[in-house]
């Protein structure tokens, strides 16, 4: 990535280019497995991570998949909520494979777009489960 300096002071800046993988992909199918869209979870107290996990988790904010959790009006340190768009991804919805981020804000997206199953290659949303499914019927079993 090319090094940038502010054309004001002098500062040395950087732009960040993210890039939603099988394991970001991985850990927020996790998420949606154990929790709620709105309901809030905690990083240290509520989940079991990996030293990896822990410290890529708050990149799903980039995506929009998760969100810092407010009660009161107030931020509850460490707690995090999935979101609506969390939700149309896990049905299928697609992301931006990469996006851009300048001062922990995302300043742009890549045109590519990606859904679950490319990002991990075996996941189907719940509509193709049951459109995979058939009924079972007797011995049919074996």
């Amino acid at each position: 990535m090319k090094r940038e300096v502010c054309s004001c002071c002098g500062q040395s800046i950087m732009k960040h280019e993210h890039k939603m993988n099988k394991n970001l992909a991985n850990l927020f199918m996790g998420l949606c497995k154990s929790y709620a869209k709105g309901e809030p979870f905690h990083l240290q107290k509520t989940l079991t991570l990996t030293k990896n996990e822990y410290n890529n988790c708050q990149k799903l904010k980039y995506w929009g998949l998760i969100e810092k959790h407010f009660k009161g009006g107030r931020r509850i340190g460490g707690c995090w909520v999935l979101t609506e768009i969390a939700e149309k991804v896990l049905r299928g919805g697609k992301i931006p494979v990469t996006v851009t981020t300048f001062n922990n804000k995302v300043v742009e997206a890549s045109k590519e777009i990606m859904s679950l199953d490319e990002a991990v290659g075996f996941y189907s949303v719940p509509k193709v489960w049951a459109e995979k499914s058939k009924p079972v019927k007797g011995n049919d079993l074996f």
